[in-house]
């Protein structure tokens, strides 16, 4: 699995204080009331104002809020508040802390801070000292423990507790650890070069002698563009956090399955010029890409296409041969798609395409919600629960049928952990591509395209994008696709493995014959899709809807000597016009 050195600062086991700076990478908050629920009747606790309630990481949140609920039903209190979590860097400044901004672990939203509504202090321990006591199996640490200010640097700041994910809340609580000590522990002790070397921490949750997980360091890379290669079990579930000083924390839960005497690590391959085999990646880039580019000959496009944006590219040279509003920005839709699928097979390798991953209760809630609620979906229905798919045909769902829950299984999969904090992970990494790609006018903050104002790019950029992602073979084929059949498995009622034949069709392609897709739409209307001089290759559609749909498309397709080129749409108010503006821009291309 590789990193980039950026990444140190992601994840629920950051250091932040007087010597660590926040960096504020992108990472979703939802608000502490969203998990909580009454009990007979009663709030199990209070929020100070419930028109801006206090923000938390997701499962911080959630585990926050299952503590809470517990502690009100073991003691009928309800005079807890949870009074202060996540803070903007603008609210540190402006407010009267202690604590400089961008200094605050505040920012990480992985710290709360609470009070007794019948005082007006903090938490008295004696009190509460159930929830001193038990903190830890939901994953919190006290943060600044009053005997530990030298090290933390911050006082009188008690009631203050920070999510770090319950194996590591237990050994740090066992063993009288802060943040601080716990990582440097791991950094002086437990580092791992190749994932077998080195001692790894060894952590018992349950109490009963046996280990639940192994814990281990790997300094990261800090020389520019270098990626760090952090070894991962095969057949173990693992999640990766930076520690914001060098390195990652690799925690491997070793009871995702039958446990053998020394579990198996993927180990990085020799260093080769040409990576080859299983451990290699999908696709690794070679060469700058060549961004889109006016020239002398490039042809303006007005009334002659219904679309208020478009670009085509000739992918050899960068060459923009016709445009129209090529570098305003919009919304790309499930065009976000194609970036998504760049990303997903840089850091997918050969033998990941074969694993299976499970369609869980998790996503399907995630896919029915906020943003997602109307995505489209290839299950999202409760009785494929527990079914599992490789990951290769997971790609396939993601490009042919543009499937929200295909997404974030694969985003849920190399990031391995809950589906808003991968994909906060996930879509990092989506911006980091589009800066190293020198793309100035793009911007995601979700893995599928649903409208957002932080979700935007232009027909030029888009165009360098699929250029890019074309480059791999993998992906060329899947928009390249009217449908892909695949293989669900599910546990039958005898618990014995069966499966099942399932079917992407593409938003494309008229894959039914039924006038489906954007070309079905098309033929429809004004009859058979054919271009002149060209061979059409695929694509990808997306669409949103504001006052009424708006249909977009980033297709390529072939001259006779096999010369590629890229074209881009935006916004066209019609969905059988989409095909019909590409049709009219492909004959912009000059004869070869």
């Amino acid at each position: 699995m590789s990193r980039t050195y950026s990444e140190i600062h992601l994840g629920d086991l950051v250091v932040v204080n007087n010597s660590h700076i926040y960096t504020f990478p992108t990472v979703s908050m939802e608000n502490v009331t969203n998990y909580r629920e009454r009990v007979d009747g009663t709030l199990p606790y209070l929020i100070p104002n419930i028109n801006d309630p206090p923000q938390m990481q997701s499962e911080a949140a959630r585990q926050l809020s299952a503590m809470l609920t517990q502690y009100y039903r073991l003691s009928g209190d309800d005079n807890l508040v949870v009074y202060d979590a996540y803070r903007t860097e603008e609210e540190q400044a402006d407010g009267n802390y202690s604590v400089a901004a961008g200094y605050s672990e505040h920012h990480t939203g992985l710290l709360v801070a609470l009070s007794d509504s019948t005082t007006s202090s903090g938490l008295d321990a004696a009190t509460y000292s159930w929830i001193y006591s038990n903190c830890q199996n939901y994953g919190f640490i006290q943060r600044y423990p009053s005997g530990k200010t030298g090290i933390t640097g911050v006082s009188n700041y008690t009631e203050a507790f920070r999510y770090v994910g319950i194996p590591h809340a237990t050994y740090m609580s066992a063993n009288g650890l802060c943040l601080e000590e716990y990582v440097e522990l791991l950094r002086n002790n437990h580092t791992s070069a190749n994932g077998t070397d080195g001692a790894h921490l060894r952590i018992d949750i349950n109490g009963d002698g046996n280990t639940d997980y192994e814990v281990y360091y790997v300094p990261g890379n800090n020389q520019p563009n270098a990626l760090t290669t952090v070894p991962v079990p095969k057949n173990f579930g693992y999640t990766i956090s930076g520690d914001n000083i060098g390195g990652f924390i690799v925690t491997v839960d070793l009871n995702t399955c039958e446990i053998p005497d020394n579990f198996p690590i993927e180990t990085p391959d020799e260093p080769s010029d040409e990576p080859s085999g299983p451990s290699a990646p999908v696709f690794s880039p070679s060469g700058a890409i060549l961004l889109p580019h006016s020239t002398a000959n490039t042809q303006t496009v007005s009334t002659q296409i219904a679309s208020d944006y478009a670009v085509l590219v000739d992918a050899e040279t960068g060459e923009i041969l016709a445009g129209k509003g090529a570098d305003t920005r919009f919304g790309p839709a499930s065009m976000t798609k194609i970036m998504t699928l760049l990303v997903a097979c840089q850091r997918l390798t050969e033998r990941d395409l074969d694993q299976r991953v499970e369609y869980t209760r998790e996503i399907l809630d995630y896919t029915k919600a906020g943003g997602y609620r109307d995505a489209s979906c290839h299950w999202s229905e409760e009785k494929y629960l527990g079914d599992r798919v490789a990951v290769r045909d997971l790609l396939y769902g993601i490009g042919v049928e543009s499937a929200a829950d295909c997404s974030i299984m694969v985003v849920c999969y190399l990031v391995g952990k809950s589906p808003a904090e991968s994909e906060a992970v996930f879509v990092q990494w989506m911006n980091e591509e589009a800066a190293a790609m020198g793309l100035q006018n793009t911007h995601f903050d979700n893995v599928i395209g649903y409208e957002s104002e932080n979700n935007y790019s232009t027909a030029a950029d888009m165009a360098a994008i699929l250029t890019r992602a074309l480059e791999c073979g993998l992906i060329a084929d899947i928009l390249s696709a009217p449908s892909h059949e695949f293989l669900a498995y599910y546990t039958d009622g005898n618990g014995q493995e069966a499966s099942y034949r399932n079917t992407s069709y593409s938003t494309l392609f008229d894959a039914h014959g039924s006038g489906s897709g954007r070309i079905g739409a098309y033929e429809a209307e004004y009859g058979e899709f054919t271009l002149d001089s060209l061979t059409f290759g695929g694509g990808k559609t997306g669409s949103l809807e504001y006052d009424n749909w708006e249909y977009a498309l980033a297709s390529f397709a072939t001259g006779p000597s096999g010369n590629r080129y890229v074209l881009v749409t935006g916004n066209c108010s019609v969905s059988a016009d989409v095909m019909r503006d590409a049709k009219t821009l492909y004959g912009y291309v000059r004869a070869e």
